[in-house]
């Protein structure tokens, strides 16, 4: 026989269904963050090679 659901578990999936939404939605940002970070630092590193490499460059010519 098939067993109706009360009011009562509905409104307990609705709030579990929410505060896993909300998780999810939370890792997302974080790990979204994480790489917005992770590719700011890479292109300062990358920057500050290129111009200690450009300022090597202008040095050599004197030696």
């Amino acid at each position: 026989m098939e067993e109706t659901m009360t009011l009562s578990q509905v409104a307990d999936m609705i709030i579990v269904g929410s505060f896993i939404t909300i998780c999810f939605s939370f890792i997302l940002y974080t790990i979204g963050e994480l790489v917005s970070d992770l590719v700011i630092f890479i292109k300062k590193k990358r920057d500050a090679r290129k111009a200690k490499k450009a300022e090597n460059k202008e040095s050599e010519p004197e030696q």
